[in-house]
């Protein structure tokens, strides 16, 4: 495979929301058991006495879904790891954001009873390219990947994208998407499914 496989994104809790952890790795054992995700889901692990890390983390297969608090930003984050979901770059990390969007609002469902609302319209959301190899942390990277997130994901955040800014200090490629006016994590749903029809 001539691209990165190995990517994150991580969409940020509503303002001042925490869901209870306890609650967390109860769902995310009752979606190994359930067999929820189109992962192979191995196991839990708690993190939440570590400051600013990964609360909770559930290991699957393809990748690692994670409650993460990293640089004081508390949300969640799908971290893939395998092998390319697309023959395309673009197919690729338009289904890996994907998954994120979806496994949020699974995620929100199901910790509605205990945690209310989890999620509040997006304004922002991280990417990530955990691939040194292939894509190593230099500026040709960081417009490539500018380039192509602007390309995948301006028709299912409608156009909001009000810029996308460089992590400078990240020992990967990292990239924040800013969005104004903020969209809702249904409506974003929504409009990955259209543009997954008009794909295929």
């Amino acid at each position: 495979m001539s691209f990165a496989t190995r990517m994150s994104f991580k969409v940020p809790f509503a303002e001042n929301c925490r869901p209870d952890v306890a609650a967390v790795i109860r769902v995310f054992h009752r979606w190994i058991s359930d067999n929820v995700l189109d992962d192979i889901l191995i196991d839990v692990a708690d993190y939440s006495h570590v400051p600013q890390g990964p609360a909770v983390i559930l290991i699957g297969h393809q990748g690692h879904y994670r409650i993460d608090g990293a640089e004081g930003v508390l949300g969640f984050e799908y971290d893939h790891k395998r092998s390319a979901l697309d023959r395309e770059e673009t197919g690729h990390l338009l289904h890996v954001f994907k998954r994120t969007v979806d496994t949020c609002l699974l995620l929100a469902e199901h910790l509605r009873p205990e945690s209310g609302e989890i999620f509040s319209p997006i304004d922002r959301i991280r990417f990530q390219c955990n691939d040194r190899l292939r894509a190593p942390v230099d500026a040709e990277s960081r417009d490539h990947y500018r380039r192509l997130l602007r390309e995948v994901l301006t028709t299912p955040l409608e156009g909001g994208m009000q810029g996308i800014e460089v992590e400078e200090q990240s020992y990967r490629v990292e990239l924040a998407v800013k969005l104004a006016p903020a969209v809702t994590l249904p409506r974003i749903a929504g409009n990955l499914s259209v543009t997954a029809q008009v794909g295929g």
